[in-house]
C-alpha cells in the first residue's frame, strides 16, 4: 500500500516538474521578429495599386526608404533613419518608427496576365 502511494507521489512530482520545465522553455525560446532598416531586394522598385473610382496609387521602395505617391505627388515618405522592416510569416511589415505608427503589410508573389507571369506585391492592410 505504501509503495503504491509513493509511486503515485513520485509520478506526480515528475510530471509537475516536466510541465514547469516545458512552460519555462517555451517562454525563453519565443521567436522574435527581426527588425531591420533595409527592405528585401525583391520588394524594391515601383509598385502600383488601383483604387476603383480614384485611380492609381504608387509605392516606391528603395533599399532604405518607402514612399507613397498619388496623382504624381508624394503623400507619404519614410526616411532611412525611421524605416523599420520586420518579416512575419510570408509577409513583411514596413512601418515608420517615429511618425504616425502606420504599418503596411506586404507579401511577395506572382500574378499571371495573358499567360505571362509578373512579380507582385500583395497589400494585406
Amino acid at each position: 500500500m505504501k509503495t503504491k502511494a509513493m509511486c503515485k507521489t513520485i509520478i506526480l512530482s515528475v510530471l509537475s516538474f516536466v510541465i514547469v520545465v516545458t512552460v519555462n522553455l517555451n517562454q525563453s525560446f519565443s521567436i522574435q521578429a527581426k527588425t531591420t532598416h533595409t527592405t528585401p531586394t525583391a520588394s524594391r522598385g515601383d509598385w502600383y495599386h488601383y483604387y476603383r473610382g480614384t485611380g492609381y496609387e504608387a509605392f516606391k521602395i528603395t533599399a532604405h526608404t518607402f514612399s507613397v505617391y498619388e496623382s504624381g505627388h508624394r503623400i507619404y515618405h519614410v526616411s532611412p533613419s525611421h524605416l523599420n522592416v520586420t518579416r512575419e510569416g510570408t509577409g513583411y511589415n514596413f512601418y515608420d518608427k517615429k511618425g504616425s505608427g502606420d504599418t503596411l503589410r506586404f507579401r511577395l508573389g506572382m500574378i499571371t496576365v495573358k499567360n505571362k507571369k509578373y512579380q507582385a506585391l500583395s497589400l494585406d492592410n
